[in-house]
């Protein structure tokens, strides 16, 4: 899971260095600040799930889809950067 991550800070990085130009290492720690931001989302919506249904992430819909279409993404992310 955190090469995946890592991967994917990378790549968006990398991205948004091509398209705006600047240094890549601000781009990698504006990339780090969005996901820290993401994963405080996630975590506040696993600790509500929890707490109405004694489960974190089990039966959510939003979280089930977006864990497929992540690892699909970090699958073609890390092929590309190889």
């Amino acid at each position: 899971m955190d090469s995946a991550r890592q991967s994917a800070i990378l790549f968006s990085a990398i991205v948004a260095h091509d398209v705006s130009g600047g240094e890549l290492e601000g781009h990698v720690l504006a990339t780090v600040r969005d996901a820290r931001n993401i994963a405080d989302l996630y975590l506040s919506r696993f600790e509500e799930n929890y707490a109405l249904s004694g489960q974190a992430f089990e039966g959510d819909a939003v979280v089930t889809q977006d864990m497929q279409y992540c690892s699909e993404l970090t699958t073609q992310i890390n092929a590309a950067l190889e």
